[in-house]
């Protein structure tokens, strides 16, 4: 039997006839793209370490947004000051759906376009596509950077955003694959903002779901009609975050409160997900949805009063469970009644578990509403944590702030479950100076 090593060696022997097969185009879903596996062109190419790990380097694609159904020209660049070959493949998805292909490519001299399901290249039907760099556009002995035009004909109707993932490779020209420097990126391309005119019925509080007073940088949950195309959604995706920030605008929709721009995490047809601006003065503001914000089509929902408290707090729940949204202390293990929530476990005294919460305002150092947080900003508000109805001392109060490495609206609050927990759900609440969460929000506990 041949030993591990052996095979090694045998393999690399065979890198140069099969790398110059890739001359002719990677295996497909090597663009990164999450819903294909994250895979990408360093399952080949990996000698100097993951994608993107040489900083010279980059790979870009150039893509304007979209009209249904018009041809239009993208270009995929890669670039690298010490490089003279190069290589690409490119992804096009709906946003809404990436298992769903946007569009199609379009086979040319410079251009295959491959498939995935065994369809023949360039007519790959509903199979999702590739396209990649040939036999002839390599470009071998091009100082520097490589550059691909490709067509590319949108969807026929507008199917909303549209996210291209790319993966470029750098390479050296020495036909094997040791010393290539591989790139990812991807570039979003909404399509035409065509809405009517928005229509809002409520806005509660995200954790609680209660209407009434929220407070700044809170989630809040807002109600209506004609926030998106029926059966459409839109969720924050890790390409709306741009300098640790969560997008003002999202799928064609925006929100003002007190005449600033609300950070979003989610849009359907009925349901905004938002978070209140940090600078807007306590007591009534005006709110207004806008559909096609900074287009010429741009509409303006009528304006809805919206009262702003010092805090507000509540808890997020399991829904639809009284069970507070709940992990054991730095681990991912959720906390709750295993018989409604798959996975999770009941908490036990002496347990250090993290409860999730909205509304508690100040914190130090202060995060801006949209801004991600990072270390740990404490809250800045005198707080207590009820334990059926029970003050828990200090001691077991370990931490109450932002959520490190979330959303500025997400507090965590980690406390260890007192000896006193009773069998079955516990109820817990805040109290924020005067201001207490809604009663019935539990942890379910075993001995």
């Amino acid at each position: 039997m041949l030993s591990l090593r052996s095979l090694a060696a045998l393999a690399a022997l065979a890198l140069p006839v099969s790398l110059l097969a890739n001359a002719g185009g990677p295996p497909i879903m090597r663009t990164g793209a999450p819903a294909d596996g994250g895979l990408n062109c360093t399952v080949c190419h990996s000698s100097l370490g993951p994608a993107n790990s040489d900083p010279r380097g980059r790979v870009t694609i150039e893509a304007e947004p979209y009209r249904p159904g018009v041809k239009q020209i993208l270009k995929v660049i890669v670039e690298h000051p010490d490089m003279i070959r190069w290589g690409f493949q490119l992804t096009a998805r709906l946003v809404r759906d990436e298992r769903q292909k946007a569009g199609t490519f379009t086979q040319t001299s410079t251009v295959r376009v491959r498939c995935s399901g065994g369809a023949p290249d360039g007519n790959c039907g509903n199979n999702l596509e590739f396209a990649v760099h040939n036999a002839s556009s390599t470009q071998l002995n091009t100082p520097n950077r490589g550059m691909w035009e490709i067509e590319w004909t949108p969807p026929a109707a507008n199917e909303g955003d549209v996210i291209f993932y790319a993966a470029g490779n750098a390479s050296n020209g020495n036909n094997i694959n040791v010393g290539d420097r591989i790139y990812t990126t991807n570039r979003l391309v909404s399509g035409p903002c065509e809405l009517s005119t928005p229509r809002v019925t409520s806005v509660r509080n995200a954790a609680s779901f209660a209407e009434g007073p929220v407070s700044l940088n809170t989630l809040i949950s807002i109600g209506g009609s004609g926030f998106q195309p029926p059966g459409a959604r839109r969720a924050v995706q890790p390409f709306d975050i741009e300098n640790d920030r969560f997008p003002n605008a999202l799928g064609c929709i925006a929100v003002e409160i007190g005449g600033r721009r609300a950070p979003l995490t989610f849009v359907n047809e009925n349901q905004i997900n938002a978070q209140v601006p940090s600078l807007v003065d306590l007591g009534p503001v005006e709110m207004r949805v806008i559909a096609n914000p900074g287009t010429p089509n741009e509409r303006r929902g009528d304006p809805t009063t919206i009262q702003l408290a010092e805090v507000t707090p509540a808890f997020f729940r399991f829904l639809p469970s009284s069970a507070i949204a709940a992990t054991l202390a730095g681990l991912n293990q959720l906390v709750a009644d295993p018989a409604q929530i798959q996975g999770a476990r009941a908490a036990r005294p002496g347990d250090a578990i993290s409860l999730f919460a909205t509304g508690l305002a100040a914190t130090d150092p202060f995060f801006q509403a949209g801004e991600i947080s990072f270390g740990l900003p404490r809250s800045t508000h005198p707080i207590t944590v009820m334990w059926n109805n029970v003050i828990l001392p200090g001691a077991a109060v370990r931490y109450i702030g932002l959520a490190p490495g979330t959303l500025s609206g997400l507090y965590q609050i980690d406390v260890v479950v007192p000896s006193a927990a009773g069998a079955g759900d516990n109820e817990v609440r805040l109290r924020v100076g005067s201001v207490m969460s809604p009663a019935g929000t539990t942890v379910f506990a075993a001995p």
